[in-house]
């Protein structure tokens, strides 16, 4: 990817201030071997996200160590807890980042959801993805086209 990144805290550019091997999703769930990422940091001193040593990966994907204890990783739980109590209502991607983009657009896909019964049935309409290569639009839903799930209820009786 070749865009610059932002911090969804304070909206600065994140910069680039180390490489370290961070464990993606996707190596988490394939088990392949962890690669070495670039860490991408927001240097704007009167951030939440400095003041609790956030890194962002190329993707938006978020890392963190304790602040007192480097060595130490704080699970989400914490962190929400420390997110919370610096009051930062924001989500936890980069902006402008892959799962930025992709989270975004499945909540407006699950907003414009439709589902209802109707006798035995149960009826889902969803919009689908624009889809193409420009990731700002790639998955945000195309109010033109929508895809329509039927399933037969099964009658316990």
């Amino acid at each position: 990817m070749n865009y610059n990144i932002y911090c969804p805290f304070c909206k600065e550019k994140l910069i680039i201030t180390h490489q370290d091997y961070y464990e993606s999703l996707v190596e988490h769930t394939t088990d392949s071997d962890v690669s070495l990422k670039d860490g991408y940091q927001c240097i704007n001193h009167d951030c939440v996200s400095n003041k609790l040593t956030l890194t962002w990966v190329e993707t938006g994907e978020i890392f963190t160590t304790f602040p007192n204890f480097p060595s130490r990783n704080i699970n989400y739980e914490q962190l929400d807890y420390f997110i919370n109590l610096y009051k930062v209502d924001s989500e936890l991607y980069a902006l402008n980042s892959w799962y930025y983009y992709y989270n975004n657009g499945c909540q407006l896909i699950k907003k414009l959801t439709i589902n209802f019964k109707l006798l035995n049935y149960r009826f889902t309409l969803y919009p689908k993805k624009i889809g193409g290569e420009n990731i700002k639009y790639k998955y945000k839903p195309n109010i033109f086209k929508w895809k329509l799930n039927i399933r037969k209820e099964k009658s316990y009786g």
